[in-house]
């Protein structure tokens, strides 16, 4: 039915405190791109407070 399967992740992304980057955005897309250079795609993410929930997902 399906061509393709997918796989999930779901990562807790904490953003209060930012040492080594001048700002949390810095800090967000460092991590994000380095899930993208795994080949995870996000396609879901809810704040919380001083962390992110970041749902992603790549085929499998």
């Amino acid at each position: 039915m399906y061509d393709h399967k997918w796989r999930y992740k779901v990562e807790t992304v904490k953003i209060g405190r930012v040492k080594d980057f001048e700002t949390r955005d810095e800090l967000i897309q460092e991590k994000l791109n380095r899930y993208g250079s795994e080949g995870w795609e996000v396609f879901q993410y809810e704040p919380a407070g001083t962390y992110i929930h970041v749902v992603m997902k790549r085929k499998h």
